[in-house]
């Protein structure tokens, strides 16, 4: 009970400081250009604590989850036609559109800098067991003689126990003597290395369920974390590759998974669906169980770039989800995701250690700033920009009623949404209860 209050306090001061990182770019900028803060809170509703210092009062807000704002002087131009420098509406057009731009850009200068330290700190890495799991046909490694399930115990006399130390112990060297256990018999392999040092060879994953991924087929179909994988559709499963097999050989049909969970056995239907961002092949959402892992440090300056590289690789699949959740390529019923599964992700990633925790909500907040910038709802960012360009283009802003108008309706197509993504949530959480 008490580990789950902390890993909740621990997702929402993550949700707050990407939230604060957001907010913060809108308020730098109004000071930047001269304008006035009445308030800068980190949530919506009642005021629950805070302090004022100058003239702007720092608060914490009830609803400190759904959002944050920055309450400038003059924002309200209701019959009101001069506005002084220091208020917003007395800044030009283009200053007023830097100012809401700055907090998405925000969110990607954050997640840009975590990315980059997390990388030059060190990179999570998964890594196996020495038991072979597959043999390419025709490679070295078949070409020597090793098998399926054949456990690698030593390289050159040299005892290994990972798979990453496997390979490590190539460098530099022409040919290597194994020592290779087969069944119950122990026998020497010596290999003639290729130049690229690939023999051919994948580690054994066991057929075991580390994580699965909210709002997913397997989510939905009721698999759970540590589950093994017995049979689908009644075919054996040996190792969690023949889940991927049976999984894009489905074609998107109905697969009975046998599940062996705590010693018990039970039956559970899971329907793939397309990857149509990434893979474009079906998937249920699941990954395997590493039993071990490495930390690998990027250099400085790999880390500049891979960083950059991270933030426009999330940007471009983000904007290919939204294209295809309009043009009805994706459904939104199965794709969106409110708040609770971003709680239900961010607990999944906590559980497997803080440099996945830490990722995600870099991740979170690219999303964030690019939702802002690209969603043209009046009330964000992206809304408030065009109506500012076209005050621009005009030579004129529109009309106080008509800006009133449009947020209004902006603000009950935002809560509408809210509350489609939140029912979506709730709804999967019910269905997959149902099933435990």
């Amino acid at each position: 009970m008490i580990a789950n209050i902390l890993l909740l306090l621990q997702i929402f001061i993550a949700i707050g400081i990407v939230i604060f990182v957001h907010e913060l770019g809108h308020f730098a900028m109004a000071r930047l250009r001269g304008v006035r803060v009445d308030k800068f809170s980190l949530g919506f509703g009642p005021r629950l604590f805070g302090f004022k210092r100058g003239d702007t009062d720092y608060m914490i807000s009830l609803f400190f989850f759904f959002g944050g704002f920055v309450k400038m002087a003059g924002e309200d131009p209701e019959k009101r036609e001069k506005f002084e420098k220091w208020e917003y509406f007395g800044q030009p057009w283009w200053s007023r559109c830097l100012i809401v731009f700055a907090g998405p850009f925000m969110n990607f200068v954050f997640a840009y800098i975590v990315f980059v330290l997390m990388m030059t700190i060190g990179v999570k890495i998964p890594d196996y067991s020495t038991v072979i799991g597959g043999v390419e046909v025709n490679s070295v490694a078949e070409k020597a003689g090793l098998k399926y399930k054949d456990e690698i115990r030593s390289v050159d006399g040299k005892d290994i126990k990972t798979w990453n130390g496997f390979y490590s112990e190539f460098k530099n060297k022409k040919s290597v003597l194994l020592k290779v256990v087969s069944g119950k018999a122990a026998k020497e392999v010596k290999i003639e290395l290729p130049e690229d040092h690939i023999l051919g060879l994948m580690p054994y994953v066991p057929p075991v369920v580390e994580s699965v991924s909210p709002a997913s087929p397997a989510y939905i179909g009721g698999l759970t974390e540590g589950d093994e994988i017995v049979k689908i559709n009644g075919a054996a499963i040996l190792q969690f590759s023949d889940i991927g097999k049976a999984t894009v050989a489905s074609e998107g049909k109905d697969l009975i998974f046998e599940v062996k969970r705590q010693e018990k056995l039970l039956t559970r239907t899971v329907k793939p669906v397309k990857d149509t961002l990434v893979s474009n092949r079906y998937i249920i959402g699941i990954t395997s169980k590493a039993p071990f892992f490495y930390y690998e440090r990027i250099g400085v300056f790999k880390a500049l770039y891979l960083g950059l590289d991270q933030v426009y690789s999330i940007s471009r699949l983000q904007v290919v989800a939204i294209y295809k959740l309009i043009t009805g390529k994706m459904s939104a019923k199965e794709s969106l995701g409110g708040p609770v599964m971003i709680v239900q992700s961010a607990a999944n990633m906590a559980k497997k250690g803080m440099n996945d925790f830490i990722f995600f909500f870099a991740f979170v907040s690219v999303a964030l700033g690019l939702f802002n910038l690209i969603i043209p709802i009046p009330v964000v960012d992206c809304g408030v920009l065009l109506m500012f360009l076209l005050e621009g283009i005009r030579g004129k802003p529109l009309s106080f009623k008509v800006q009133n108008i449009l947020a209004q309706g902006g603000f009950f197509l935002l809560i509408g949404l809210a509350v489609v993504v939140t029912w979506n949530d709730i709804a999967r959480m019910i269905a997959r209860h149902l099933l435990k």
